[in-house]
């Protein structure tokens, strides 16, 4: 028993020189805590605290009552509850946008190849045209140069006799 007696009044001790339960820092003011100095040691101890409402009273070092602390810690829960609903609500938008992305961007991978695709075409009819085109003049002036030709060949040689 003198062992457990003389650990806990070292335990003590260290927190006093850590600045704990109601000790001083300092300058001078007192250290918060959220629990009482003492702690009952049997459940006789708390029941006996329990009826005289020392349980509502407040811890000597910071003032706040056990209702207070039960309504901070009930407050806190409630804005945990609603961070983490915000969290997967945000975290389901993320996913969701993240599925509408992909389906975009293989969308728009398709038009591209599509786009190319037609761009590849206009191009070889482009070239074909001007193959046509090319081929086309050349046999204009081809048949220009033949008609030419016939018609110095059927003119008749009357005139060119009779000039001379």
């Amino acid at each position: 028993m003198t062992d457990t007696r003389t650990s806990r009044a070292a335990t003590e001790r260290k927190e006093r020189a850590r600045g704990r339960h109601g000790s001083r820092v300092r300058d001078g003011s007192p250290r918060t805590c959220h629990r009482p100095l003492a702690t009952p040691r049997t459940s006789r101890d708390k029941r006996q605290r329990w009826e005289l409402g020392l349980a509502e009273a407040p811890c000597l070092p910071c003032g706040a009552g056990i209702e207070e602390l039960c309504a901070r810690r009930d407050e806190l829960g409630r804005q945990i509850a609603r961070e983490e609903e915000e969290k997967a609500k945000l975290q389901s938008d993320i996913r969701l946008l993240t599925e509408r992305l992909a389906r975009l961007n293989e969308g728009l991978a398709r038009k591209m190849a599509t786009r190319n695709e037609f761009e590849r075409t206009i191009a070889e009819t482009e070239a074909a045209y001007g193959k046509i085109l090319e081929s086309s003049q050349t046999l204009l002036n081809v048949l220009k140069k033949e008609a030419g030709n016939l018609s110095r060949a059927t003119e008749p040689k009357s005139s060119v006799v009779k000039e001379s």
